[in-house]
């Protein structure tokens, strides 16, 4: 009997996902539940488990893109139904059908310009060569049979790009030299066309100005005597978390979503925090949802931040965990950014803040000049649904909550 390895659903938005890395080798007997496959979907990386033991025929080689549903392996249960598939008989219909649509792929994937269809290269270093502006035509493979894999790419780029086209766009003899090559995929281009779809559909409005924090500042000190009783450690994130959940649930329309011709406002208020990934941030950003944030004390707003960070920067994050937002909160200050900035809005929500660095500050209080730490915001609003002065409200009910904070712990 032989078993698929059928991509599965891993979400609402996620159609297509990436073959990033297999676990086992051609031909390499697995048992069931083995981590076989790493694919990227969305802005997380998943693993593909051995639906049966047996031994693996590979139909799809890494930095491929494929489908949801898509048969992207073979699991056959003795060696002799093996020996089959990889002669290209028919195991079976299912089987037999799987390798055909797997070599169709193939082939329309390699009728490129370039003479690509007679170049024997691998997914990555194609995409590698491409994006170096090299011709795969000049480089001599190191792989089986001559296959050009990832290190002849990387071997070309360091030797200056022997194999690189000619033009005023590329090619050392333009005066540059590839240092290095980063794929524009997965994540990161989905976060791109995330950004550039919102910029293009929404009418953004971008409001900015200071949250005072001395109050909560006084605050937090008490809840960091109490950390022990409380159970965790209160960050001034996760406060914020908390008072804007109770904005949003003092102002509805900016808890809202236009879709279609319909302005939905939600029920549930689940807030967004992006996480940003990596030591400086240039993994991405992923953007967990704390689900019914209106509901939850303090202390388990905070326990439920933690989880889901600790969750995101070690890229475990599932697509449920990061689905269903109904406005994000994006703390750029984590990073060390103490001024404003303009945030763009998480489609399909219709608000987002941004908040800076602690920084403490002059300001006038009862006519007298004093220094108080604040807290530089930025409120982007989606000005089809929310005009100016509905965005000045919300900011007044949002600065009410976090100035003069009454937190249920």
């Amino acid at each position: 009997m032989v078993e698929q390895l059928i991509v599965p659903k891993l979400g609402m938005a996620a159609a297509v996902v990436t073959l990033v890395e297999w676990k086992a080798r051609e031909g390499a007997r697995v048992e069931k539940g083995d981590a076989v496959l790493d694919v990227e979907a969305e802005k997380s990386t998943f693993e593909m488990s051995a639906p049966s033991s047996g031994f693996l025929h590979i139909l799809f080689l890494e930095g491929v893109e494929a489908d949801v549903s898509t048969v992207v392996g073979l699991i056959a249960e003795t060696e002799e139904e093996y020996a089959a598939i990889k002669a290209g008989g028919a195991a079976d219909a299912a089987s037999s059908e799987a390798v055909e649509d797997a070599a169709a792929t193939r082939a329309a994937a390699a009728d490129e310009p370039q003479g690509r269809a007679q170049v024997s290269i691998s997914p990555v270093a194609r995409r590698m060569a491409a994006e170096a502006g090299l011709d795969i035509t000049k480089i001599a493979g190191t792989g089986p049979g001559g296959r050009i894999q990832k290190e002849d790419i990387e071997r070309e780029i360091g030797a200056g790009g022997a194999g690189a086209s000619q033009g005023a766009e590329g090619g050392a003899d333009a005066g540059r030299t590839v240092k290095e090559t980063i794929p524009y995929r997965g994540m990161r281009k989905t976060i791109g066309e995330n950004m550039r779809r919102s910029l293009a559909t929404n009418a953004p409005n971008t409001m900015s100005g200071d949250f005072d924090l001395t109050i909560m500042s006084r605050l937090r000190e008490s809840y960091l005597r109490q950390e022990d009783v409380l159970g965790v450690r209160i960050t001034y994130a996760e406060m914020l978390i908390h008072a804007v959940a109770k904005a949003l649930s003092q102002f509805p329309l900016m808890n809202s979503s236009l879709i279609e011709n319909e302005i939905k406002v939600w029920q549930e208020i689940n807030v967004g925090m992006a996480v940003a990934l990596g030591d400086e941030g240039e993994k991405g950003l992923v953007v967990p949802v704390i689900r019914n944030a209106d509901q939850k004390s303090l202390v388990e707003i905070s326990k439920t931040a933690k989880t889901l960070g600790e969750k995101a920067r070690a890229e475990k994050l599932m697509p449920e965990e990061m689905s269903g937002g109904t406005f994000t909160v994006s703390n750029f200050g984590s990073v060390g950014v103490s001024s404003y900035s303009t945030p763009i809005i998480n489609m399909p929500e219709v608000g987002i803040l941004g908040v800076g660095r602690l920084v403490k500050k002059p300001i006038v209080r009862n006519d007298e000049i004093v220094i108080a730490p604040m807290l530089p915001y930025s409120l982007t609003h989606d000005h089809r649904v929310i005009d100016g002065a509905a965005a000045e409200r919300f900011l007044t009910l949002l600065k009410d909550a976090v100035e003069r904070p009454d937190f249920a712990v």
